[in-house]
């Protein structure tokens, strides 16, 4: 009989636990010899990951799956070679575990540092690969003020916006657009309906530009470039697990600088993901 979901995770998970003990005795050369060698493996098995992955596109098709699903569940060798390059970006960065912040002495003599540890053991499902969807028929969803603008300059695929539109991931070529009346009133949009991933400004107004950065309250905020970079191999932190739009993240005590989070500022001139 096959195991349940729950029943291999569970399996995994308690390997993985056992397992983790050895990782944590390992050096960086080790960790980092790790990597480089599923890097190789990654790259050696185009052929096979490519087939699976033909396999798994077929099915999601037969599920009935919209067009931006399966284009983010489509691997090409482009993308795989992606794969192996965060890999060995991560080996180029230097090992955090086992650093140890600068002691500080305390009224009762005691000296406090803080180390860094490993989290532990994740379990991670990905419904599908987060590719970007390319297509050419992008669909607009507008308010009645941005209709009235766009009709004149003949955009035929407009769509009349509703107030889910505004809180929606598409996660498709699906663009929702809002005329709004000052720079303010775009703000408290944002602070309303946004998701705290990553949020940007095309301007000219360098007043404009230093308030977005210092009033947007996202993981990321950039000025005059795309949020396609919003992306931890184009941050150059190597291969990643996920984005995370949390600020809680202190272990033990909360001090003052427990009470802060910290956030991405990118700065370009018209920039664009390739």
């Amino acid at each position: 009989m096959n195991p349940t979901i729950e029943q291999m995770m569970l399996t995994i998970g308690q390997q993985a636990r056992l397992a983790s003990r050895a990782m944590a005795r390992a050096t960086s050369q080790q960790k980092n010899q790790a990597l480089s060698n599923i890097a190789k493996a990654i790259r050696k098995d185009v052929a096979k990951i490519l087939t699976a992955n033909v396999r798994d596109v077929e099915r999601a098709k037969a599920s009935g799956h919209d067009a931006a699903f399966v284009d983010r569940l489509t691997m090409t060798e482009k993308s795989i070679e992606t794969m192996a390059l965060g890999l060995e970006q991560i080996v180029s960065l230097d090992d955090p575990i086992g650093q140890i912040t600068p002691f500080k002495q305390q009224p009762s003599g005691i000296l406090i540092g803080q180390m860094r540890v490993p989290l532990g053991v994740i379990g991670i499902i990905y419904e599908s690969r987060p590719n970007v969807y390319q297509d050419k028929g992008v669909e607009l969803r507008v308010d009645p003020k941005t209709r009235s603008l766009l009709e004149s300059k003949q955009f035929s695929n407009l769509v009349d916006a509703t107030e889910e539109d505004w809180r929606t991931e598409y996660l498709a070529p699906i663009l929702s657009i809002k005329i709004v009346e000052n720079f303010d009133e775009a703000i408290d949009h944002i602070e309303l309906y946004g998701s705290k991933h990553t949020d940007a400004i095309i301007t000219k107004n360098q007043e404009h530009a230093n308030r977005f950065l210092r009033e947007v309250d996202s993981a990321s905020v950039m000025v005059n470039t795309s949020t396609r970079f919003a992306d931890g191999f184009e941050y150059g932190l190597g291969a990643e697990i996920g984005i995370s739009n949390d600020k809680l993240h202190a272990r033990g005590p909360v001090g003052l600088e427990g009470l802060t989070s910290l956030k991405y500022v990118v700065m370009g001139h018209g920039e664009v993901r390739q």
